[in-house]
């Protein structure tokens, strides 16, 4: 029983010591170097931390910052020889160590590189994402990218890792880490430089013109069975008749190469048209001959070009079906003749892909009215973008082969690409959709346009252009527009000017607005138009010879009432003895009236202006009394 009395009372001590004493820390696990804050979450008398990393501390709160990675079992206690109240785990990882591997570190333009994420990491630390930085401000996401680098010299690549620790979390950036180069410069000369001719044999010397600053392998291939490997090659004998191809390559130890070639002909000419027997309408096409004398090209009346001269050159179809092509060619030296032709079927089906067609790219497919797009296209000839629309915009850029386009009408807008060739001037077209988002109302009809009567009634409606349907309308009223109508086209709206008051000030104009907001429910896209009308509002005014006095009592009136915009059209005087005055001209001369009762009678004026709009004068009373009899006696 006393045995059994001791293991239950220290085990009830550790229990109560663990519940009491709750230990934390600011973060369990991550990487080197980790700062870890530890709370003791209780008052002790005082603290002594074992961090377990040859480092403690007597605070109640301390930090730590671990260095290597391990295991720590971090130990709380009262005193350096008191028992263990608590203890706290922190596990710390090696950090991640930033490895990346390329396929070309070194390379011509453009050089496609597939980059692969070699990064080791701490046991239990996993990457979520690995992020790419390129120097051109592009970036890519995933353990393994492919990316093309455009621009000629030394490149820097970034990677950003995030992992599933925070302190884990690493940035490396890798300075130079591909270089790209242009091709090999990659030229030669002949002696002579008419290599087609007649007769047998001909006798070719050759001079490499090359120009390279990074070493460089010349393979010469002569045609005629012979090559050579270097700089200088020798000169060469064509002792049987038909046609040779010279060509030179030069290239770069990683493979990069460049290549050129020219053909040497002997005897009557055999020239052979090289073209694919199907092509696509509306794309450019190469047709070539090896032969080394003059080539004259027809290619038809439907082609562009009709004709042209050289052993290269670049023709574009525009309707389909069969097309007939012939070559007459001419030797430089004996002028000895040959010929060829070809014939090949253009299709124009949209979905031709007998030939490439040049493509281009629009950087959204729907925009809003007003708002502007980007267009571009990846080509090595001239090219123009055009958007047609009632003749909205016309563009060319021939230089970065990119603009931006402002679309302003709405509906189903037509882009058209315009690829042209320099040495031609032939063209060939392709075109786009873009759906242009239009919801401002072509205007807002007011009824009336304009009033200045009390509680003027408007009813106002927004004209629909053919832009979107589903549209949300918001009105807002002239209250500072504060008051929103939403949900309708159409409201009906009462104005009360501030005019024709009974305190008197003086006029000059009210203007209010009329705001109308309008939003597509499909494509988000939102504007607004305003309507205003200005109401002039005249000034009535007058003045009496007299305001009091007995009957009959008579009193002069003289208007000098003015208008603020235009002129007045009619003048109303009210007596107020059950008599008033209409004048309909301009009112200059004073007039008399008569009171023959006895009262006090308020006089007003009401003016009208040439647009409707009136005015009610201030009150002037005219007070009227009898006249009293008097006797007098005299006693005496």
């Amino acid at each position: 029983m006393v045995n059994f009395f001791k293991v239950s009372f220290c085990l009830v001590l550790v229990t109560l010591s663990q519940s009491v004493f709750g230990q934390t820390a600011s973060v369990y696990e991550g990487c080197a170097p980790l700062k870890v804050k530890f709370s003791a979450g209780q008052s002790l008398t005082a603290y002594f931390w074992d961090f377990k990393d040859d480092v403690t501390s007597i605070l109640e709160n301390p930090e730590n910052l671990y260095t290597s990675a391990g295991t720590f079992k971090v130990s709380l206690q009262e005193t350096v020889d008191g028992p263990i109240l608590g203890t706290v785990t922190v596990v710390v990882h090696a950090p991640p160590k930033i490895q990346i591997q390329a396929d070309n570190e070194f390379g011509c333009l453009p050089l496609n590189v597939k980059l692969d994420d070699k990064t080791v990491y701490g046991q239990g630390v996993v990457a979520n994402t690995v992020t790419w930085f390129f120097d051109d401000g592009t970036s890519k996401v995933g353990k393994s990218v492919n990316k093309v680098f455009s621009n000629q010299g030394k490149s820097t690549v970034s990677v950003d890792i995030k992992t599933n620790y925070t302190s884990c979390n690493a940035t490396q950036v890798f300075d130079d880490f591909i270089e790209v180069v242009n091709k090999p410069s990659v030229a030669f000369s002949t002696n002579p430089t008419n290599l087609a001719v007649c007769t047998k044999p001909l006798n070719v010397s050759l001079v490499n013109q090359s120009t390279n600053t990074l070493p460089v392998t010349y393979n010469w291939d002569f045609g005629n069975g012979k090559k050579h490997v270097g700089v200088t090659p020798p000169s060469q004998v064509y002792n049987a008749e038909g046609t040779f191809q010279i060509s030179l390559s030069a290239s770069y130890a990683d493979g990069c190469s460049s290549v050129t070639s020219k053909s040497v002909s002997i005897g009557k000419p055999e020239p052979k048209i090289v073209l694919k027997d199907t092509v696509c309408t509306n794309s450019f096409i190469q047709v070539s001959t090896l032969f080394a004398g003059s080539s004259n090209w027809d290619f038809g009346n439907d082609a562009c070009p009709k004709v042209g001269f050289g052993n290269t050159k670049t023709v574009v179809w525009n309707s389909g079906g069969i097309k007939n092509i012939s070559l007459d060619v001419v030797t430089n030296v004996g002028n000895c003749t040959g010929e060829d032709s070809f014939s090949l079927f253009v299709d124009d089906s949209p979905l031709c892909k007998a030939t490439p067609r040049t493509d281009f790219v629009l950087e959204f497919d729907s925009v809003c009215a007003n708002e502007k797009i980007k267009v571009s296209a990846s080509t090595s000839r001239n090219v123009s973008f055009v958007s047609y629309r009632d003749s909205l915009f016309q563009g060319n850029f021939n230089l970065d082969k990119s603009d931006t386009l402002l679309l302003e009408i709405g509906g189903m807008q037509e882009i058209k690409f315009y690829e042209i060739e320099s040495s031609t001037s032939c063209k060939v077209q392709s075109s786009k959709f873009v759906h242009v988002h239009d919801v401002k109302p072509d205007s807002i009809i007011s009824t009336p346009t304009h009033t200045c009567a009390h509680d003027a009634i408007f009813t106002l409606s927004a004209v629909k252009n053919l832009g979107d349907s589903d549209l949300n309308y918001k009105w807002y009223l002239p209250d500072s527009l504060k008051t929103v109508i939403e949900g309708v086209d159409k409201i009906v709206y009462t104005h009360d000017y501030l005019i024709d008051n009974d305190e008197y000030s003086v006029n000059t104009t009210e203007i209010f607005d009329i705001k109308l907001v309008i939003e597509s429910l499909v494509s988000g896209c939102s504007d607004s138009v305003v309507v205003s009308d200005t109401a002039y509002l005249p000034n009535a005014e007058f003045f009496v010879s007299q305001s009091f006095g007995c009957i009959p009592l008579n009193v002069t009136f003289k208007g000098e009432s003015i208008p603020t915009k235009g002129k007045l059209v009619s003048y109303n005087y009210f007596f107020g003895d059950g008599n008033s005055k209409f004048i309909d001209t301009e009112d200059v001369d004073p007039f008399t009236h008569n009171y023959t009762s006895t009262g006090v009678f308020e006089s007003y004026l009401v003016v009208t202006d040439e647009d409707g709009c009136v005015d009610t004068s201030y009150f002037v009373a005219i007070t009227v009394g009898d006249t009293i009899a008097s006797q007098v006696q005299i006693d005496y």
